[in-house]
């Protein structure tokens, strides 16, 4: 890239790469620089507790947690839930429940 232009990408820039400091000019064009420069890192960094994600996806649902948004909810008994393993884990949790034996 020209060196005119790599000034003017940086002066543009609303986004930093936290591995390299690329100056990127919107949050898609960080999004792809990561995925295509750093593929396999853990990139997408929690603000609240410092853990790391590959996805964004992953960060979005990690963040829930840290609000207490419960978004998931169980169709057999109303219970919800932040992540949607653990509904998973819950409904599972009914079926093991049908079949124990009461004496």
């Amino acid at each position: 890239m020209r060196r005119q232009s790599m000034e003017s990408q940086a002066a543009n820039a609303v986004a930093k790469c936290d591995l390299c400091l690329y100056p990127c000019e919107n949050p898609s064009a960080l999004a792809k620089h990561l995925v295509e420069i750093h593929p396999g890192q853990n990139f997408f960094k929690c603000g609240e507790c410092g853990d790391r994600f590959t996805a964004l996806h992953g960060l979005k649902n990690h963040m829930r947690g840290h609000r207490g948004c419960k978004i998931y909810e169980c169709g057999l008994c109303g219970k919800m839930f932040v992540q949607p393993d653990n509904l998973r884990e819950h409904v599972q949790s009914h079926a093991i429940r049908k079949y124990v034996i009461h004496q």
